[in-house]
């Protein structure tokens, strides 16, 4: 991630494009680029998302294209906020496995039962 990371910086700054990023404005652009990888899977199904990935060259570029784009506002904000993304991650990850033990949601059912105990 720290090479990814300084790519995206370094792309940013060879662009003049530092003062127009803030935090404020890279969030919405996340929202904005996710939404355009969601409008990739309006109306199909899950088979045929899958069957479109293996088999359909353009849709599947499309795809990585967006994640591609959410990841580079991911790194961009973390840059920009100096959050160690990597160290994040981790720490969420240690926090939704006590929160998820696996033995309590290795099912839909229990996941739910858990997920919704006190509400």
């Amino acid at each position: 991630l720290q090479e990814l990371s300084e790519l995206t910086q370094k792309f940013i700054d060879e662009r003049g494009w530092t003062k127009y990023h803030s935090p404020k404005d890279i969030a919405p652009s996340l929202s904005v680029e996710a939404g355009e990888l969601l409008e990739l899977f309006l109306w199909r199904s899950t088979e045929e998302i899958y069957k479109e990935l293996e088999q359909n060259e353009k849709f599947r570029t499309q795809v990585e294209e967006e994640v591609a784009d959410i990841m580079f506002c991911c790194l961009n904000f973390a840059n920009l906020t100096k959050i160690d993304i990597s160290q994040a991650f981790r720490d969420k990850l240690k926090k939704q496995a006590l929160k998820y033990p696996v033995t309590q949601v290795d099912t839909v059912e229990k996941y739910f039962a858990l997920k919704y105990k006190d509400k």
